[in-house]
């Protein structure tokens, strides 16, 4: 049920640049700014190793389910405390139509649980959750 109730939670915060808390609370989410995922700053997720999997989760989901794409610049972004069990991130990628925004949920308790979604704005088009295997 709690699993349920957390990607309830990802489909209203779909393109709002907001996410919900587990007590209904809204949170403004964090973008990084200022450089290329491919070279991110090795300082930065030394203290956060959820962050290179979820890039190379996003990354793989992009070029499987999107063909050719381009990773958008200055539009990753995470919620490290999007609920108690779950941290999401997502990042924008360029497609031959238009833009679609990749989400990455992994449990903060088990990292070999990861779910990847999509958002395809341009088509109004959800992809529902994954699981990252």
């Amino acid at each position: 049920m709690r699993i349920i109730r957390t990607l309830v939670m990802l489909i209203a915060a779909i393109g709002t640049g907001t996410y919900f808390t587990s007590a209904g609370a809204q949170q403004h989410t964090s973008v990084h700014n200022g450089h290329s995922h491919h070279t991110v700053h090795a300082a930065q997720l030394s203290s956060v190793p959820h962050d290179h999997i979820a890039l190379a989760d996003m990354h793989t989901y992009a070029s499987h389910h999107l063909g050719d794409v381009t990773e958008l610049p200055d539009t990753y972004g995470e919620t490290d405390h999007w609920t108690h069990d779950w941290e999401l991130r997502w990042i924008d990628y360029n497609v031959s139509n238009g833009t679609v925004r990749v989400y990455h949920a992994i449990n903060r308790h088990d990292t070999q649980v990861r779910f990847a979604a999509s958002w395809d704005g341009h088509q109004a088009r959800y992809h529902d959750w994954e699981p990252i295997h």
